[in-house]
C-alpha cells in the first residue's frame, strides 16, 4: 500500500493526549485539548472556556522597591517562555508589577512579532479575593483590574468564602508569664 503523504506542518503539531479513566459503566476516554498554534496545552471547562494547564503563580513574588523590576521581568519572561496563565492574589501586593510585566510583554510582542502577536484573549488571568474584601467585591475587583492594567479578569476566586473582618486576620500573641 502506498504511504500517505504528510505535510511538514503536520509533523510539528503534537497530537492531542488522551488519558483513560475507568467507570462502573465501562471505559471512558478523556481528551485534553490540542495545543493552539502557540503550543500551549489547554483544557476545556463545562462552559467551553479553554484554560491553560500551566499558569505562572505569583505567590512568592513579594513586591517592594527593590523587587518591582524583578517581578516585571519574571512575568515578561514567563509569557515569553510560553506561559499563558497568570495566577494572582490581591494579598500578595504585587499586582501593579505583574501588570507592568504583562504590558511590557505585549509591547515587545508587537515589535518582534507584528504579524501574529499574542493577544489579551490568549491569556488567562485569575486572581483571588481575600476574605476581608468580600464586603465590597465590585470595588475590590475593579481595583485588581486597575492594578493589573486589564479590563477584566478571566477568573475570580473567593479566598475564605465565609468572609472575615480585618481584626480577625491578626494572629493573637500569647505570652507566658514568667514564674516568680
Amino acid at each position: 500500500k502506498p504511504k500517505a503523504k504528510t505535510n511538514a506542518a503536520d509533523k510539528k503539531k503534537p497530537a492531542a493526549k488522551t488519558t483513560k479513566t475507568t467507570t462502573k459503566k465501562g471505559e471512558k476516554k478523556t481528551k485534553i485539548a490540542k495545543p493552539k498554534s502557540d503550543g500551549v496545552y489547554r483544557t476545556t471547562l463545562n462552559n467551553d472556556l479553554k484554560i491553560p494547564l500551566l499558569s505562572l503563580g505569583a505567590w512568592k513574588l513579594k513586591s517592594n522597591a527593590n523587587t518591582v523590576q524583578t517581578i516585571e521581568r519574571i512575568v515578561e519572561f514567563g509569557l515569553e517562555s510560553g506561559y499563558r496563565g497568570i495566577d494572582c492574589d490581591e494579598k500578595f501586593d504585587n499586582l501593579k508589577a505583574i501588570g507592568r510585566g504583562i504590558k511590557s510583554f505585549f509591547l515587545k510582542q508587537r515589535t518582534l512579532n507584528p504579524k501574529n502577536p499574542v493577544k489579551r484573549d490568549d491569556l488567562f488571568i485569575s486572581c483571588k479575593l481575600w476574605g476581608v474584601s468580600h464586603r465590597n467585591v465590585e470595588a475590590s475587583y475593579q481595583a485588581m483590574c486597575d492594578q493589573l492594567g486589564v479590563e477584566q479578569l478571566d477568573c475570580l476566586y473567593l479566598g475564605t468564602p465565609c468572609g472575615l473582618e480585618r481584626h480577625m486576620m491578626e494572629v493573637p500573641v500569647v505570652r507566658k508569664e514568667k514564674a516568680a
